[in-house]
């Protein structure tokens, strides 16, 4: 695969945002805190995989549970510095699931979206157990890559077992600077790093397939590059089309690196919409 030298400007961003090293204390930080202020169910197995692993932090009786798929490009970061996104959903009973999973190249894509799929799947079936009573209704969530994954979830939903009890239902996504055309990057460093081919570009692609149940909220920085802002409104008209419903947000004066730091903010904009958006969908949050 030849580079392509736009492509390259729009997607790979370690030059381009100089303060994402602060932003990463940041996360750091705050995701130490709330292990230590919050009950943690740490490193849940639920693949073979040593990186197929789960941190579960227990809501309320009857809320939902969100489950956090984190960023890197499929190559990079780990599940304990995204701790920080809990508090917010714990503070309103929601439940959440902050999951690591094997990284690239060492792991093919499609074999990483595998392993999302069965963290879901393992949170409907055999540990739905470890989530409080009445928990019935689960939302994806995901930041870039994380993003990524989320849909690619949505679109094939864990189906428990009949016989689990109040059986837990995919019911929203949310995505913040996600990665739904994935054909874009197979043309940069980035995708010569991960081994991103056409073949998997096509198949492993949100945007090329049929969406997922329920509601997309979808939020982008309004000074991300274009083509992650154009990624973003392309997905929203894309879920719409399939006849799902669909919230596209550009929220001004953030890049690509501090938008997740939104969610660890009980009062910013994009964590009042998303919990709205639950309570509304769901009647379980508070």
């Amino acid at each position: 695969m030849v580079i392509d030298a736009h492509m390259e400007s729009e997607y790979v961003l370690t030059a381009r945002y100089p303060e994402r090293e602060e932003v990463y204390r940041q996360m750091a930080d705050a995701s130490s805190l709330a292990r230590s202020r919050y009950a943690l169910q740490v490193d849940l197995a639920y693949g073979p995989h040593h990186l197929e692993k789960l941190d579960l932090f227990v809501g309320t009786s009857g809320s939902p549970l969100l489950v956090f798929f984190h960023g890197g490009y499929w190559r990079s970061q780990d599940k304990s510095s995204f701790s920080f996104v809990a508090p917010a959903f714990l503070d309103q009973g929601i439940s959440v699931a902050v999951v690591g999973y094997p990284l690239a190249p060492v792991t093919p894509i499609k074999d990483i979206v595998k392993s999302a799929r069965a963290a879901a799947a393992w949170l409907a079936g055999a540990g739905r157990a470890r989530l409080p009573p009445g928990c019935t209704e689960m939302v994806l969530a995901g930041h870039s890559a994380g993003g990524h994954l989320a849909a690619m979830v949505a679109i094939k939903p864990p189906e428990p077992p009949p016989d689990i009890p109040n059986r837990l239902a995919v019911v929203g996504c949310v995505t913040l600077s996600g990665l739904f055309d994935l054909q874009p990057i197979a043309q940069t460093s980035i995708g010569i790093q991960v081994g991103l081919d056409e073949a998997t570009a096509a198949s492993a692609s949100p945007l090329r397939l049929p969406v997922g149940p329920g509601w997309l909220m979808a939020a982008v920085g309004g000074a991300e590059t274009f083509a992650f802002r154009e990624q973003t409104a392309k997905y929203a008209h894309h879920w719409r089309d399939g006849g799902g419903t669909a919230h596209a947000m550009t929220l001004a004066g953030l890049n690509h690196y501090t938008i997740p730091l939104e969610l660890g903010r009980s009062d910013s904009a994009l964590m009042q919409d998303i919990l709205k958006q639950i309570k509304t969908s769901s009647g379980h949050a508070s």
